[in-house]
């Protein structure tokens, strides 16, 4: 087997237990998803900082603006993500949190002005009632849950486009820093 292929389902296998982990932390302390998300990041904040200082990186970035951007859209993905746990099952959240490539080829010709093949528009398609299987709309109810899921996934693709425009100018220690900030 590929060595790749191995690191992909191991972050495939760590981002799931990522998520059972923080549906029994809420579900058994109740804590929030902001809560939740804040003390994720904190230690990935103090995690980079040790490194920066360990290897005697610097902390200064030469263009900001799309790391904000990367940051803003990357903690409200990981907010709306955890607070979906609350209100709908962990294997919704997470298939409809993966949905987010669909999102970054709708939003991408905003941010990169490149165009969709015709073709494309099939496949988003089937993602769409994909979408519509898994959620299992019921006429007359709402699940709350399903709708912070995808909005988890909106603001991860705006996130994703944002980390490329963040890697033309910074390295990617420095967008992890901030972004854990």
């Amino acid at each position: 087997m590929n060595f790749g292929v191995l690191l992909v389902l191991l972050s495939s296998l760590l981002f799931t237990l990522s998520s059972y982990f923080a549906k029994v932390v809420t579900n058994i302390t109740g804590m929030s998803g902001v809560i939740t998300s804040f003390s994720r990041f904190s230690i990935g904040a103090i995690s980079m900082f040790i490194y920066i200082l360990a290897t005697k990186k610097t902390f200064k970035t030469p263009d900001i603006k799309p790391i904000i951007y990367r940051a803003v859209f990357n903690s409200g993905a990981i907010i709306l993500f955890s607070a979906a746990y609350n209100y709908t099952t962990m294997t919704k959240v997470n298939m409809l949190n993966m949905t987010y490539p669909l999102f970054v080829i709708l939003i991408a010709p905003y941010f990169t002005k490149e165009k969709i093949k015709r073709s494309t528009y099939i496949y988003l398609v089937v993602i769409m009632v994909g979408i519509y299987i898994v959620t299992n709309p019921q006429i007359g109810s709402f699940n709350v849950g399903d709708l912070l899921a995808i909005l988890s996934a909106v603001f991860a693709a705006i996130s994703i486009l944002s980390l490329t425009k963040s890697l033309v100018n910074n390295e990617g220690y420095l967008i992890v820093f901030y972004v854990m900030l």
